[in-house]
């Protein structure tokens, strides 16, 4: 792949990880440098986070506690009954089932390699594989159920390092008439809001519909459909279908693909410009945290002359 580092964010501890101690002696820290791949068009980090360090056991976050992702993952699962109907759902990253549980009498199989929550799904019932997702885990799981009507996968595909073993273990898990839909943050409104806080360890890749539908060219997989959603300052969802499925591919597709070629996403130069504005606004937030320190010290200063007035 001819990658190309545009934007370099410095060292960064683990996100989603909570502390024992106020500094301690072996935090990890890694390098937080972006690349933008002039081949597949995709967006990834240069260097990525070992899976371990930050999908185990300990993992904080759990996605039931935003309300914002309670209604999201229920009016979706709504649509999801109404458009396709499934008879089978498999969810890779199903967190601690909060989209599965809007799914009754019939089969559904949650992926979660962080322990502790795919501890809580199970106890709700929910068959949920504690591993990483990869052909090895499809292929265990589809000889035990046949292959899925429905795949779902929300702010998890952009997780997995190996793109191409992810996007095969799809397709070997889908039914010949089956749906995949990917849910991430979308490229083109974070460049478009200057949104460079989607770039984290987790956040292995940010996708563009453009990045997508190239990692697919070599598969019997086709985006059919595209929707806009606001979680995360602007996610998308992508539909996917096997090509041999009948469905009609939707203008979405194609406008959702020139829009992100019109912004020049197909282009290093777009990237160059992003990082420029991304130091703009780092230089603007210093000077904002300067001058909100110079007056919490104008106010300290003016109580203690008050105090003094007072003796």
């Amino acid at each position: 792949m001819a990658k190309i580092e545009f934007l370099n964010l410095g060292k960064q501890p683990i996100t989603n990880n909570f502390l024992n101690t106020p500094k301690p002696k072996n935090e990890f820290f890694y390098d937080l440098k972006i690349t933008f791949d002039e081949k597949s068009k995709i967006v990834s980090l240069s260097n990525f986070v070992p899976p371990e360090k930050m999908f185990n056991e300990t993992y904080a976050h759990r996605a039931s506690m935003s309300k914002t992702m309670r209604i999201s993952n229920y009016e979706f699962s709504n649509y999801i009954k109404k458009r396709f109907a499934p008879k089978s759902i498999l969810e890779i990253g199903s967190n601690d089932g909060i989209f599965l549980k809007n799914f009754n009498n019939i089969l559904r199989i949650g992926v979660e390699p962080c322990k502790n929550l795919a501890l809580i799904t199970n106890e709700m019932g929910i068959k949920t594989y504690a591993n990483f997702w990869n052909i090895n885990l499809a292929k265990t799981i589809i000889n035990k159920y046949n292959a899925f009507e429905f795949i779902y996968s929300a702010n998890t595909i952009s997780h997995i390092h190996n793109l191409k073993e992810t996007i095969s273990a799809v397709e070997i898990s889908l039914s010949g008439t089956g749906i995949f839909v990917i849910e991430d943050p979308s490229l083109l409104e974070v460049l478009k809001k200057i949104s460079y806080d989607q770039f984290y360890d987790e956040h292995a890749y940010v996708f563009s519909v453009l990045g997508i539908s190239n990692l697919l060219l070599d598969t019997e997989l086709e985006i059919f459909d595209v929707q806009k959603i606001s979680t995360h300052g602007g996610s998308q969802r992508i539909f996917i279908k096997k090509k041999k499925n009948k469905i009609n591919i939707s203008r979405a597709v194609n406008n959702a693909i020139k829009s992100e070629l019109d912004f020049g996403m197909n282009k290093y130069e777009t990237y160059k410009k992003f990082a420029k504005k991304v130091e703009s606004s780092k230089k603007n937030l210093i000077k904002i945290f300067d001058n909100l320190k110079k007056k919490k010290k104008k106010k300290i200063s003016k109580k203690k002359k008050k105090k003094k007035k007072k003796l």
